[in-house]
């Protein structure tokens, strides 16, 4: 609250009292109204209402995205028993991954508004299920959060997570991956800060309409971890009201990762991805920007489907032989499969519109699209398939209609979208539903 007790009255500061509830992300709607105090000329009371979204589940879970069924057992919810406490508890499994995570943020550790968090995890993904190239991974790690309120609508963020991944290549890795673990190896330990600035004068936190969000954040291994990586991302949402009825909104984001020091390559691991209901809707998820090339394999054992000789057989670091896969049309499942890139650009333009007979409005979100965007690389190989450097020529669009609404399950979503412009090797995908999600 911005209205102090007993002072004088401030209808600003009664309606940024409003706002900031708002924002909060926990309500569906805030009214606020004054009321004369009885016996008093010079005094009124202040009531807020508040009606309560969903802001999390609890128990065990049946969904659906873009990758498949999802089941699971969750604790996740944002207001944890109204105190505004985080609390998760996640153990989930999907076709592409296995996950138990711990997580608890206290946005008000401190009476200055001083945020404090912690989480444990551990990951085993199948990145070849995943829409991108095949590899396996194990990653546990821990982290703490840290955060500082510069004003009503800046914040600063600090982030220390250590993290320890195991790699498994498999039989056929794709050349790309071959080549960073022939140098790198395949067990990384890595201590990560994360720096990030935010500014959001968003009118609510749920299904904005009017007011801007900026965040800006940029992380890096320290030095004394196996792999020394930067990443730098910038995101931006836009709300503006046109009429009543209809207001225009922008989403936007970009990425960029390079290594630095003792690591020649960036992690193959951390590259960006595009395409899919989270972001350019109308493609298949994760399907969009640079393609993985087959390794070599001599000598092929089609009895027990490995290469035997994919491996560095007199130890110098390097192949005995140029590459070459003769057998890759037969042998290599996940041939000509995204490998992403460092570089991402991506946008969305919407005008959001009310649907007609829907009285609850808060709870549901409408808006026709055109989305933007695609993954690039500033370090391409020779070798290397459908690898380019930003370019406005290699910008991927699409556009359609997509709806999201609040259910007691959680965020449904779906979208019909049209790609304008898919390339050769782009897998394309019209209609597009998620559980769990908000576009």
């Amino acid at each position: 609250m911005r209205q102090f007790e007993g002072a004088w009255t401030s209808d600003n500061s009664i309606e940024a009292g409003k706002i900031r509830l708002e924002r909060l992300g926990y309500f569906k709607e805030v009214n606020v109204e004054t009321i004369p105090v009885p016996g008093t000329d010079d005094q009124i009371d202040i009531v807020y209402s508040v009606e309560e979204e969903t802001t999390g589940s609890v128990g065990g879970n049946i969904g659906y995205s873009d990758f498949g069924l999802m089941l699971g057992f969750n604790l996740q919810e944002q207001n944890f028993l109204g105190s505004g406490n985080t609390v998760g508890i996640g153990i989930n499994k999907n076709v592409y991954s296995e996950m138990y995570n711990i997580s608890y943020m206290n946005p008000y550790a401190t009476r200055d508004g001083v945020s404090l968090g912690y989480n444990v995890y551990y990951r085993k993904t199948d990145y070849g299920e995943f829409n991108v190239a095949n590899y396996l991974t194990n990653s546990n790690g821990f982290g703490a959060q840290f955060g500082y309120p510069i004003s009503d609508i800046t914040r600063l963020g600090f982030n220390l997570t250590y993290d320890k991944t195991d790699i498994d290549i498999g039989n056929l890795p794709a050349r790309e991956i071959y080549d960073f673990v022939s140098v790198e190896g395949n067990i990384f330990e890595t201590l990560t800060a994360q720096l990030s600035w935010q500014r959001v004068t968003l009118n609510r936190g749920l299904f904005p309409t009017d007011g801007a969000s900026t965040v800006l954040s940029f992380s890096s291994t320290i030095p004394g971890s196996d792999l020394s990586y930067y990443r730098f991302n910038v995101r931006q949402r836009y709300y503006q009201p046109l009429t009543q009825d209809l207001v225009f909104g922008f989403q936007g984001e970009l990425g960029y990762l390079d290594a630095y020091g003792e690591t020649e390559e960036t992690p193959f691991f951390q590259n960006f991805y595009a395409g899919g209901p989270r972001s350019l809707r109308g493609f298949e998820s994760n399907t969009l920007g640079p393609r993985s090339t087959d390794a070599p394999c001599y000598e092929f054992n089609y009895a027990e489907g490995i290469c035997p000789n994919l491996l560095d057989t007199d130890g110098d670091g390097e192949l005995d032989a140029p590459y070459y896969n003769p057998y890759a049309n037969q042998t290599s499942r996940y041939r000509d499969a995204p490998i992403g890139g460092n570089i991402k650009v991506e946008g969305s333009l919407q005008l959001i519109f009310r649907l007609p007979f829907i009285e609850d409005q808060r709870s549901l979100r409408s808006a026709f699209f055109f989305d933007f965007g695609n993954v690039f690389s500033d370090n391409c190989k020779d070798y290397q398939i459908n690898c380019s450097k930003p370019s406005i020529d290699d910008l991927r669009y699409s556009y359609g209609v997509g709806i999201t609404w609040i259910t007691g399950f959680g965020p449904m979503s779906l979208a019909i979208a049209k790609p304008t412009n898919a390339g050769p090797r782009e897998r394309t995908e019209e209609f597009q539903f998620t559980v769990g999600n908000v576009f």
